[in-house]
């Protein structure tokens, strides 16, 4: 028996695969992510491992860390809140699970400095 990378199929019936630890680290910091279509809850991953959920009355921030093929993120405090895998589909479409369990589409974007003033 063979081992390969993890497949689920999303409800198009499209074909997904778990992007691995090395891709996780080259598309994930400097993003934001928000599901597609979009909520008002949002996430940024900096460069430098920092976290932040907005959409909240109060932001939730701390770490996030790429280990075993899954972002996992924590709190300030070091708490960990949880681990996610993301995967990709033949389209170039990512998906991840939501709290709920459903597969949800996402859309990752650069981080984009805010204009300065004048």
């Amino acid at each position: 028996m063979t081992s390969g990378p993890m497949q689920v199929i999303n409800d198009d019936g499209e074909r997904l695969t778990l992007l691995s630890s090395d891709e996780l680290k080259a598309i994930l910091p400097g993003t934001t992510k928000s599901s597609v279509p979009p909520t008002h809850l949002g996430e940024m991953f900096g460069p430098d491992g920092s976290w932040i959920r907005s959409g909240h009355i109060v932001p939730i921030r701390g770490r996030y860390s790429i280990r075993g093929d899954q972002y996992c993120l924590e709190d300030i405090n070091g708490r960990e809140l949880g681990c996610h895998k993301v995967f990709r589909g033949k389209t170039g479409r990512l998906f991840t699970y939501a709290p709920n369990g459903k597969l949800v589409q996402i859309e990752l974007k650069p981080i984009t400095p805010l204009p300065t003033r004048r």
